[in-house]
């Protein structure tokens, strides 16, 4: 599931400078985009939002973090639509400088590989990874019949394509 993060983002000159890099709080899974349009090696992302905060500040230092980790989302998981998502980066990053395709593209491909939702999690790669019982409790509110011996495997791709088809809310 991809998450909210915090990235310096390298966008003028060579480091040196402090206002060489922008901070800026994305998912995931617009870190390589922003690295199609930037350059590669041009975003780093910040394991740790302490890292941000310059080590002088010291009064406050918790609230500060708390507060810049909340306002922000940062470590929030994506849960909106992915297609309405892979639109809205097509229309933030633009078309690519040297192919006739939106950065979001040249970077996932079309919509329909599926690559892209994928990396928001939106493909139902979260119900590969939960326990059994809690997919037959899934089946039992969507009202997907199952069998007691059907595999967790079975279960995963019953709930994602009934969800895909628009069967369950």
């Amino acid at each position: 599931m991809s998450k909210r993060v915090l990235a310096l983002v390298q966008r003028a000159g060579n480091g040196a400078n402090v206002t060489d890099k922008t901070p800026t709080v994305v998912w995931e899974h617009e870190v390589p985009i922003l690295e199609e349009v930037h350059g590669e090696g041009a975003v780093e992302v910040i394991d740790q939002v302490n890292d941000m905060l310059d080590n002088a500040v010291t009064k406050d230092r918790k609230a500060i973090l708390d507060h810049i980790v909340k306002t922000n989302g940062i470590g929030n998981s994506f849960d909106g639509d992915p297609f309405e998502e892979y639109q809205r980066l097509a229309v933030k990053y633009g078309m690519h400088t040297e192919v006739r395709m939106s950065n979001v593209e040249k970077v996932y491909g079309s919509y329909r590989d599926g690559a892209f939702k994928r990396a928001c999690g939106g493909d139902g790669a979260e119900y590969e990874e939960m326990p059994i019982n809690q997919l037959r409790d899934l089946c039992d509110e969507l009202g997907i019949a199952y069998k007691a011996s059907d595999k967790r495997v079975h279960l995963a791709r019953v709930i994602r394509e009934t969800k895909e088809i628009g069967l369950a809310a």
